[in-house]
Formats: C-alpha cells, structure tokens, sequence
C-alpha cells in the first residue's frame, strides 16, 4: 500500500509498506509548519481490491501549535 501526504497541495512524504486485509493504516511522519491544509491518501495506486474506494482520503486543516491533527 502507498500513503501519500500533501501539505497545501505538495507532495511531502510518500511510504509503500505491506498490510493485512481490514487493516488501519497509521502514519505520524511530517511535522506541520504554522497553519497547513493536510491531505493523506491511501492506496493510491489502487494496490488493494476494497469494496469502499471513496474512503482513502482525508484533508484537514492543522496547526502546529495543536498537540494533534486528526
């Protein structure tokens, strides 16, 4: 599977790794910088069969002064 993050619209960290099927994926790698739309998506070389395609995506608006994002 690969996960891609995106901050403000850029590409800023790409990681492929195996997982099980049903699984979660879990990535706390890029710090943010001020204020910074983040985008993460999964499987985004379609990878994995997956009866949901629409969920592989999450965008949301994070500051670095939060303890945490999501």
């Amino acid at each position: 599977m690969t996960c891609q993050v995106f901050a403000d619209g850029v590409l800023v960290a790409t990681r492929s790794e195996s997982i099980p099927h049903g699984s979660q994926a879990f990535w706390s790698g890029y710090k943010v910088l001020g204020q910074q739309t983040i985008r993460v998506v999964l499987d985004s070389d379609g990878q994995y069969w997956e009866a949901n395609e629409g969920n592989n995506e999450k965008t949301k608006t994070c500051n670095a002064a939060s303890s945490a994002c999501w």
